[in-house]
C-alpha cells in the first residue's frame, strides 16, 4: 500500500482553500486537490508493506504529545525554474516542527524508510500545469496574501493515510490515527 502520515485541516477550511485554488484559474491550467483530500503531510514512506505499517503505527503508539496549535497564514508556491509548479496554504507551528523531529528519529531507529526532507508545513491547493499569465498568477497570490486572515486551529489526530491512486485522481482512506492528548 501506498502511504503517508498528516493531518486534517480545520472543518471551516475545505471550502475557503477551494475557493483560494479557484481563483487562480484564469491565470493557469491546475490539477485542483479535491475538497476531501486536503490535507499537511508530514512524512511519505511511499510502497510499504503491512508489517511496516504496523512498525509506523507501533512508533506513533509510544508518542506522549500535547495537541498542536497551527496557524495557516498565506499562500505560496513551490518554483521550478521560476514557474510556478505547486501552490498551497502555508503554515506555521513551533510545536509540530518539534514533533516532526521526534518522529523523524524513531523512524530512523526503527529503520523505517520515508521522503527524508524537512518539513515545509503547507496544504496543497493544486498542481500547476501551465501557466497562462504568470504576472497575473503572482499579483493573484499577492492580492490573496494581503488580505488573507490567518487560520488557527488545534492539531488533535496525526493520522496514517493509505493513498489509493486511480484514473480519477487520488482518494486517501484513514489507516489509524493517534490521538495527542
Amino acid at each position: 500500500m501506498r502511504a503517508f502520515l498528516g493531518i486534517e485541516p480545520p472543518i471551516c477550511g475545505p471550502d475557503l482553500f477551494y475557493s483560494l485554488a479557484t481563483s487562480f484559474k484564469e491565470y493557469c491550467k491546475a490539477s485542483f486537490v479535491k475538497k476531501e483530500n486536503y490535507h499537511i503531510t508530514l512524512f511519505f514512506f511511499g510502497e510499504i508493506t503491512n508489517k511496516t505499517k504496523d512498525n509506523i503505527i507501533e512508533v506513533l503508539e509510544q508518542l506522549d504529545f500535547e495537541k498542536i496549535d497551527i496557524s495557516l497564514h498565506g499562500v505560496g508556491c513551490f518554483y521550478k525554474n521560476n514557474t510556478p509548479r505547486v501552490c498551497f496554504v502555508e503554515g506555521r507551528s513551533e510545536k509540530l516542527s518539534i514533533l516532526h523531529n521526534i518522529i523523524r528519529k524513531r523512524f530512523k531507529i526503527n529503520k523505517i524508510h520515508f521522503d527524508d526532507k524537512s518539513l515545509k508545513i503547507h496544504l496543497t491547493l493544486f498542481r500547476v500545469k501551465k501557466v497562462y499569465s504568470l504576472e497575473g498568477f503572482n499579483n493573484n497570490i499577492n492580492f490573496i496574501n494581503k488580505n488573507f486572515k490567518p487560520l488557527n486551529f488545534l492539531i488533535e489526530h496525526i493520522i496514517l493515510y493509505n493513498s489509493l491512486l486511480s484514473s480519477m485522481g487520488p482518494t486517501y482512506k484513514k489507516i489509524y490515527q493517534k490521538r495527542l492528548t
